[in-house]
């Protein structure tokens, strides 16, 4: 279990004072049992949380599960996700598959994906399951706000939700209330009636009293159960109504002239001391008051149990009613050194025990700095992250300010994982930068002589850098992070992280062998700590390999499992969803399954704003999405879709992103014929047309080169410049072959082949042909031949007599029927009308149905039917097939080069 959690949260206060069944209340609660939310609003004192407290014995009789959780301002981002999977798990609901209660976190999703873990989790659950939350006020970040209304719209049917607060934390209240989904009880619902508060106090106040201090208490359930301790402690003397100040001064009043008059000063000390806490142990006592005497003084305090509730299942825990506390705390905010003296302590002890979060909190009430960033770095700074999530890391985060960040660098490296995760990548890679130059290189820690620990954390944040599209990567640098899994400073969760990020590191570099052998050595580790979702990006990085290599079967294979994990047990996570979609596609389109294409790349710009992401999902999705829209909406769209992407990658700082989108740009206008704006964009660009990107050296990642040269290759053909395309596509094959990108070799191929048709090099032609087929034979992709249209039939046709093997001679006739629509025989060129000719020629250029009625002058649905004529006529079952067999057909001209 995380060992920073602290129980007291998840209990509610028991009652050692009767309270008044609320028997109206708990009959409306009931009654409204198919709703999703129960919602208590009303200011403090009123009562709500004893109201839940007592529904929540009675859910418990009836069999149902019922987590409580008690909120604070930090609640937010994956400390809220953790803490309901806490409480879930307390209350019987199997949380073990979220990841998140774990000591070391490994492989335990964040952000919103921390939210879906814990609702699939109690989807799982047999049986209802009620979740109550407390204070929710308290949640004020909007992210805090977001994730509560999170949890409610997505709630599963066995999970209905109770929410307590002393106003609306930014719930859609006015959205679920017409659709009957909510229960709104509010103060002047929660309020006593005369009837209740007589029953109440009737049992400890003098008849005489009952009617007066109903009167005066105007329905405060906390007025009643002051009053009702007092006079219980007076013997229900007489004349008690009179100690009833007005309601709006009662709090301040009451404490002041009945309860702090009858304290000794040394009692008054001990309430100004603990009322700083949010929880109350002896021991922590006895260490913020520097004394020893505090289960003494509790003891004799015990005849304010009512206001010094025990918590519920935790030995040895109370906490003060919040009136109390917030009584107290103003008396000790009055002085001020000791209230700083009391939270430096506090902090002292809870990062003693590992409890961070509450030690930080209480160092940045004593407003030292300095402590907290001590504690910080103490804890682990970056690995925090590593092994307890982004919950303890944004708690941390929070009170970084840029002195603490000078005075100790790591803490500048924690902050970057921060940026890097919120993908703020130009506002990481800035910090990195800063702290390199202020420690000389990650050689000189101020704040540790010996800096190995900065070192080691400066090159896990660069390999995140790298990995998230924001820096590339040399050579050196991998190597010494491999060096670093020797390092004997780090365990088995640090090197679990390592491992994860040498695997995708590498495999953006094309070193498939290092990738895979990190990547089965991480999910060795993620089986054997029974992570899941680490298990699931592994086996998504794996097909990623796999499809690079052209093992189309290993892709597919691992891709299937890993949308299979995310549907099974992460059905509400968005980004793993996201992830799976996106390679899928882009496998799925390079062997030409395009069915499901389609539906997968729908929203692909809004879906990747909304999760987490990094270079490689990015290039693919984009990549796939280009080639895609061409086909199916024209360049237009395409290049529209494609500035959207550039914006996004600006805004975010993906630095190697860039000339991916450089590169689409340039294909996308080459193929609709827009020679001079390819050049100019060519021209134009920061990224390196000319050396493919390979004069970076080894941090090159692989789809940038491929980007490149395919744009390159095929501008220069259009051009007419074949022999300087087919000396571009040479280095491109060679860095292919070397590092066993067959996706990569294949396209550049394909390119090569046109290349050396065109300069009348028919022997080349032929052999580049003859390794086409191999490829396609061996790996299934044949996109890549319908990308470059009929310019490949005369050779497929050479090459399916002459190719050496009866295997390799039918896979070029494979392919030629492919390209041609399945027909192996010339068709009898049928008549087409002026008009179809006209739809035709729009076809050819790519142009999506509103354009083409727009230029024509006619409706879409004009174009629709004028569509559906020349499928019949050319025998084919979609756009881009007939416009091949246009060509085909000597209807429309054969492309050239």
């Amino acid at each position: 279990m995380t060992a920073w959690l602290l129980r007291a949260k998840i209990l509610p206060p028991r009652q050692l004072v009767p309270m008044q069944w609320r028997s109206a209340l708990l009959e409306l609660l009931a009654a409204g049992g198919a709703r999703k939310l129960t919602f208590v609003e009303a200011p403090a004192g009123f009562g709500k949380t004893t109201l839940l407290a007592q529904w929540r014995e009675q859910l418990l009789a009836d069999g149902t599960r019922v987590a409580w959780l008690t909120l604070d301002g930090e609640d937010a981002g994956d400390r809220f996700a953790t803490y309901l999977a806490f409480a879930l798990q307390e209350a019987g609901v199997d949380m073990a598959g979220t990841r998140l209660l774990t000591s070391d976190r490994g492989g335990a999703p964040s952000g919103a994906l921390a939210l879906h873990a814990v609702l699939d989790g109690v989807a799982r659950a047999e049986g209802p399951v009620c979740f109550i939350i407390d204070d929710a006020e308290r949640m004020t970040a909007r992210e805090a706000q977001q994730q509560l209304d999170t949890i409610i719209r997505y709630a599963p049917e066995n999970l209905r939700i109770a929410v307590a607060a002393r106003r609306n934390p930014g719930l859609p209240l006015a959205d679920l209330s017409l659709n009957g989904l909510v229960t709104h009880i509010d103060g002047a619902g929660l309020r006593f009636t005369p009837g209740e508060a007589a029953e109440y106090l009737d049992r400890t106040v003098s008849g005489q009293d009952v009617r007066a201090l109903a009167e005066r208490a105007e329905g405060w359930p906390v007025a009643l159960q002051i009053l009702r301790a007092l006079t219980a402690q007076a013997g229900g003397a007489a004349g008690a109504a009179q100690a009833m100040p007005g309601v709006p001064e009662l709090a301040a009043d009451y404490f002041t002239q009945q309860l702090a008059g009858a304290l000794t000063a040394e009692q008054r000390a001990f309430f100004r001391d603990i009322a700083l806490l949010d929880e109350i142990s002896v021991p922590l006592a006895d260490q913020v008051r520097g004394a020893t005497d505090s289960g003494r003084l509790l003891h004799e305090l015990d005849y304010l149990s009512a206001l010094i509730p025990p918590l519920e299942g935790a030995d040895g825990l109370f906490r003060l009613h919040p009136m109390l506390r917030e009584y107290f705390a103003a008396e000790a905010g009055l002085d001020l050194p000791r209230a700083e003296t009391v939270h430096r302590r506090a902090a002292q002890w809870y990062a003693a025990r590992g409890k961070l979060p509450s030690a930080l909190r209480h160092a940045a009430a004593a407003g030292d700095k300095l402590l907290a960033a001590e504690l910080i770095v103490s804890a682990g700074a970056v690995s925090i992250w590593i092994r307890h999530g982004m919950a303890e890391v944004l708690a941390a985060d929070h009170l970084i300010d840029e002195d603490m960040i000078r005075a100790y660098p790591r803490l500048g490296l924690m902050r970057c994982i921060v940026l890097v995760k919120q993908s703020r990548l130009r506002e990481a890679r800035a910090l990195y930068e800063q702290v390199s130059g202020a420690t000389a290189g990650f050689t000189c820690d101020p704040a540790d002589a010996a800096a190995a620990t900065l070192r080691r954390e400066s090159l896990f944040v660069l390999s995140m850098l790298g990995i998230y599209g924001c820096l590339p990567l040399s050579d050196a640098h991998l190597g010494v992070l491999d060096k670093g899994l020797h390092d004997p400073a780090a365990d088995d969760v640090e090197l679990a992280h390592h491992k994860t990020v040498l695997c995708v590191t590498y495999l953006q570099n094309a070193r498939f062998d290092l990738a895979w052998r990190y990547g089965e050595e991480t999910l060795a580790h993620c089986r054997a700590v029974g992570s899941v979702y680490g298990a699931n990006f592994v086996d998504f990085h794996a097909g990623s390999i796999a499809m690079a290599r052209g093992d189309m079967q290993e892709a597919m294979q691992r891709y299937e499992k890993g949308r299979y994990t995310s549907r099974r047990h992460f059905p509400h996570d968005e980004g793993l969803r996201l992830i799976g979609d996106v390679l899928t596609a882009e496998l799925d389109l390079e062997r030409n399954a395009i069915a499901n294409v389609k539906r997968r790349l729908a929203r692909i710009i809004d879906r990747l704003n909304d999760a987490e992401a990094w270079f490689d999902i990015y290039a693919a999705a984009y990549g796939a999405a280009s080639e895609f829209y061409f086909a199916e909406r024209g360049p237009d769209e395409v290049l529209a879709f494609l500035d959207q992407a550039q914006a996004r990658a600006e805004h975010l700082g993906l630095v190697k992103l860039a000339p991916v989108l450089d590169a689409l740009r340039v294909t996308a206008l080459t193929q609709a014929g827009d020679i001079a704006r390819a050049q100019r964009v060519e021209e134009r660009s920061t990224a390196d047309f000319g050396g493919l990107g390979l004069g970076k050296g080894d941090s090159a990642a692989w789809r940038e080169v491929e980007a490149l040269a395919t744009a390159r290759v095929r501008l220069l053909l259009r051009l007419e410049r074949c022999g300087e395309a087919l000396g571009v596509a040479d280095t491109a094959l060679g860095y292919a072959r070397e590092r066993g990108v067959a996706r990569m070799a294949l396209r550049v191929n394909v390119l090569a082949a046109l290349a050396a048709q065109a300069l009348g090099d028919r022997e080349r032609a032929a052999a580049i042909t003859g390794e086409i087929a191999g490829e396609a034979l061996r790996t299934g992709y044949v996109r890549t031949v319908l990308r470059e249209g009929a310019g490949l039939l005369p050779l497929l046709d050479e090459a399916g007599r002459t190719l050496p093997g009866e295997a390799l001679r039918q896979q070029a006739r494979n392919l030629r029927d492919l390209l041609t629509g399945h027909v192996s025989a010339p068709l009898r060129a049928p008549v087409f009308s002026a008009r179809e000719m006209d739809v035709l020629r729009q076809l050819d250029q790519g142009l999506q149905d509103k354009v083409i009625a727009r230029r024509l002058g006619v409706t879409e649905h004009a174009v629709r039917f004028h569509l559906k004529n020349i499928y019949v006529k050319t025998r084919s079952r979609g756009r881009l097939e007939a416009v091949v067999r246009a060509r085909e057909l000597g209807v429309l001209g054969r492309q050239t080069y």
